[in-house]
């Protein structure tokens, strides 16, 4: 019996096996030999301890431009061969931490046909250009000049010194970095910049440009295929980085991009095959007229935020993300999670607060006025550990430090630093709820992240709260998504607030002062006039997301007694409402992304899984076929090695049953006395002549067995 075609198959599954197993292998962290260590002393007693245990001192991580006297060394020092890791702390060091190359990759899509390119329509460039003074150091379009630089940083062992000498390179001659690349945006990883990135990111924006702060663009990442969330990344997700992601041709959210509540706005770029996508420079002086994904989102963003600074260069790095967020646009940009601020503005967690406009931010630049110092305000909400269950709210209500230094009364960005256990991560929905009812998704549910290493001190960020009053109550929901009975501990988490203590330059507040009617003695707000809603102790024109309408029956104290009054005032929706038109669970307008609206009876019901599927095409074309899921080629592999060893167990018992076997010796059955046939045999081998000359070396080989045949055939 011939075995192979069945050895074919085994060896094909064994290579696939092997390729998952090294796709695995790949993922993890690799040890460099290398330790960094923070030497406040300076480079000399760097040299000094290197020596001393037995290593080499390879220079400093931190950016040389930068003043050792102001930031103190961080000298990474490589493990001599034979010799251990040091076993104590020498007094003189800080701290100290073994250098992993990570898994950095580039933010490009999927290669898709060529197509024109894409015109960025919306953002506005050339009017944009056509307000800058002659003369001015931005590149134009006749390429007359060329300020953009690049860095060469994933093609090699990517570490944390390398990741912190990329973003401090040079901070005081480079105003932007724009940076494509991130963690593995595979739906199950949760990682972000270690140690030394952390430290360059703080030294960017409080040193780099002379103090007004190195502006650091990211794109928001292209794991929308996989279910993936960008606030699992730390790049996007912290406060220091301007989050883009994409929009198509026609306005659609693209297949790849992912949601989160720290993207700040959108660009253009690749979609499905019948959209267009980015022209830009390529290898060996060409151009290219297919780049894709948000890693060409994110340099369109850099472009117009430099056209920004020829504007006005005293912006600061905050000054720009203020400008993004009062000129950005959400007309046209297709998705379903639009919602309404507390301050009027919409906002989603697909687009941030819509698409760039290069005209409208290089016209309200010129005339910008600074913002205030930022302030951080920590707040620690939980005292105990909570069970998670099937769904956990945590409420609680903060003044935003009032009466002390770092008070904020305008909210830029807020955290929710969480620490948590959880059987299947994967399985988590996070939401965080501000005082005046904005609604942001912290975490999705991710299907491919089966992981048990819950969370530890993770800060899922949001944006979408900006400008707002952080006073009041904020509501931590955690909700389980699937059926399956998983259990977790919440067991820290903690509240922080960063932002001002005035009121943002150009800031169209729809809070009115003039809209209260009756005040009690202290002062504080209890009936509003007509047209107005009481929220928060303040008289809106109209409810934030989240609350609706409604008149409440209550008593206020006078100085002679107690009167009643009935108020207009916003009431909260339905906890299983995201909008309402009244407080029950039969009023939802909208529901939370993974909760199914029903227009019977006006009800929100749970679903196990959300769907991130881009809306419909323009002009009624469907959407291009959805990417494999990720897990198909385990799966694959899989079934394949069941079929295999079937088949091959089946074909062997089949020959056997046919020929007949023996037993030491002894034949124990044969099904036919007659000529054994072979399927596929050549007729000639029947034949009494021997073989040609053409026949070759063919002969010696066959001859055996077409003896055996013959001798059979007598029979």
């Amino acid at each position: 019996m011939d075995l192979r075609p069945c050895s074919l198959l085994l060896l094909w599954t064994l290579v696939v096996a092997l390729a998952l197993l090294a796709r695995e292998v790949l993922a993890q962290r690799v040890y460099t030999n290398t330790w960094a260590v923070l030497v406040p002393a300076g480079p000399r007693e760097a040299d000094r301890l290197a020596e001393k245990h037995g290593f080499l001192n390879l220079g400093p991580v931190s950016a040389p431009s930068l003043s050792p006297a102001a930031v103190p060394s961080a000298s990474p020092v490589h493990l001599r061969r034979g010799r251990a890791a040091p076993r104590g702390r020498d007094t003189l060091c800080s701290w100290l931490r073994p250098r992993w190359g990570q898994r950095a990759l580039q933010r490009a899509g999927a290669e898709l046909p060529w197509s024109p390119g894409l015109p960025l329509l919306g953002s506005r460039p050339v009017r944009g250009w056509s307000r800058l003074y002659p003369g001015a150091r931005v590149p134009r379009p006749d390429h007359g000049g060329s300020a953009g630089r690049s860095v060469r940083m994933l093609d090699g062992e990517v570490t944390d010194a390398v990741e912190a000498h990329s973003l401090g390179l040079n901070p005081n001659h480079i105003h932007i970095y724009s940076a494509s690349w991130g963690p593995e945006d595979d739906g199950k990883t949760v990682d972000g910049p270690a140690r030394l990135a952390e430290e360059a990111f703080f030294r960017g924006v409080s040193q780099g440009r002379g103090g007004l702060g190195s502006i650091f663009v990211w794109a928001s990442g292209n794991g929308g295929r996989e279910h993936d969330s960008c606030n699992c990344d730390g790049y996007t997700n912290s406060i220091y980085t301007l989050s883009i992601s994409s929009t198509t041709q026609y306005g659609n959210v693209p297949w790849y991009s992912e949601a989160c509540s720290s993207t700040l706005a959108t660009t253009y770029s690749s979609g499905n095959q019948n959209e267009k996508q980015i022209v830009t420079t390529d290898l060996r002086q060409k151009c290219t007229e297919s780049h894709t994904g948000t890693s060409a989102s994110a340099p369109l963003a850099a472009g117009i935020i430099a056209l920004a600074l020829e504007a006005n260069k005293n912006l600061t790095w905050r000054d720009m993300q203020h400008l993004v967020v009062q000129t950005s646009k959400p007309a046209h940009l297709n998705a379903n999670d639009w919602v309404t601020n507390g301050v009027g503005r919409k906002v989603s967690h697909s687009y941030g607060y819509g698409l760039l406009d290069a005209g409208a931010m290089v016209s309200l630049a010129k005339n910008w006025t600074t913002v205030g110092p930022q302030r951080k305000c920590v707040i620690d909400i939980l005292t105990e550990p909570k069970d998670i269950g099937k769904r956990l709210e945590v409420r609680r209500k903060v003044d935003a430090c009032l009466g002390k230094a770092n008070y904020i009364s305008r909210l830029e960005h807020a955290q929710a630093r969480l620490t948590l256990s959880y059987n299947r991560r994967g399985d988590l929905a996070i939401h965080l709820v501000s005082p005046m009812g904005t609604r942001s998704t912290l975490l999705a549910s991710r299907p491919h992240d089966y992981s048990a290493d819950g969370f530890n001190d993770w800060a899922f960020m949001t944006t979408h709260s900006w400008d707002e009053d952080p006073a009041g109550d904020w509501v931590l929901e955690i909700e389980n998504t699937s059926d399956a009975n998983n259990y977790g501990t919440l067991t820290k988490f903690t509240l922080v607030l960063y932002g001002t203590a005035t009121d943002s330059p150009g800031l169209s507040n729809q809070l009115e002062s003039s809209g209260c009617k009756t005040l009690t003695s202290s002062q504080t707000c209890v009936v509003c006039e007509e047209g107005y809603y009481l929220h928060q102790k303040s008289c809106l024109k109209r409810c934030p997301p989240g609350f609706a309408p409604g008149v409440q029956s209550t008593h206020y104290a006078l100085e002679n007694g107690v009167e009643p009054i009935s108020p207009h005032l916003c009431l909260p929706c339905h906890p299983s409402c995201a909008t309402c038109s009244g407080p029950t669970a039969n009023e939802c307008l909208t529901c939370p992304a993974h909760s199914h609206f029903s227009s019977l009876d006006l009800s929100c019901s749970h679903q196990t899984q959300s769907s991130r599927a881009s809306p419909a095409l323009a002009d009624g074309e469907g959407l291009a076929e959805a990417p494999p899921p990720a897990n198909l080629p385990v799966l694959i592999a899989s079934l394949s090695c069941v079929l295999i060893v079937i088949i091959f167990v089946t074909v062997f018992l089949a020959l056997q049953l046919r020929s007949g076997f023996s037993l030491r010796g002894v034949k124990v059955y044969a099904l036919d006395s007659g000529i054994i046939s072979y399927k596929g045999l050549p007729s000639d081998v029947w034949q009494e002549e021997g073989p040609s000359e053409s026949d070759g070396e063919e002969y010696e080989a066959h001859s055996e067995r077409t003896a055996f045949i013959r001798d059979q055939s007598a029979l």
